[in-house]
């Protein structure tokens, strides 16, 4: 018996560390959630899960008769793309094009097939500027 419950203390304590590091969302007036300035999705392409990245403006959303209006404001200021896994991509560049076509056509707009990929020390992909309206 007192083995079980120095077993559930030892698992109690060894989440502690990780529960103490997590930080609430960041609050605005009155308790209000503040809005996140990056969007996140995942693309499946030929069996691999990416993880997605776009990082956005900001800006207020355009709204004209009611109706939320789709603006060049509206697009990624850059999209990161990264392996799923956490494993580097600097040898995948030839697939990254591809997810970066998946990733804008999942938010509505089409790639950028003239913008440069840079490779991030993280081993990921950034597209400046890398979706079309």
């Amino acid at each position: 018996m007192m083995r079980i419950a120095s077993f559930v203390a030892l698992l109690a304590l060894s989440g502690l560390p990780a529960w103490a590091e997590t930080e609430a969302a960041p609050e605005g007036e009155e308790g209000e959630a503040v809005p996140k300035d990056y969007a996140e999705g995942v693309i499946s392409l030929n069996g691999m899960d990416y993880d997605v990245v776009f990082h956005l403006s900001g800006a207020e959303p355009t709204v004209m008769n009611g109706q939320q209006m789709v603006t060049e404001a509206d697009l990624p200021l850059s999209v990161d793309v990264a392996r799923a896994d956490g494993a580097t991509m600097a040898d995948q560049g030839y697939v990254a094009r591809d997810v970066l076509d998946a990733a804008c056509k999942m938010r509505g707009f089409a790639a950028d097939p003239s913008v440069v990929p840079i490779l991030s020390p993280a081993g990921q992909w950034v597209f400046p500027a890398g979706c079309l309206f």
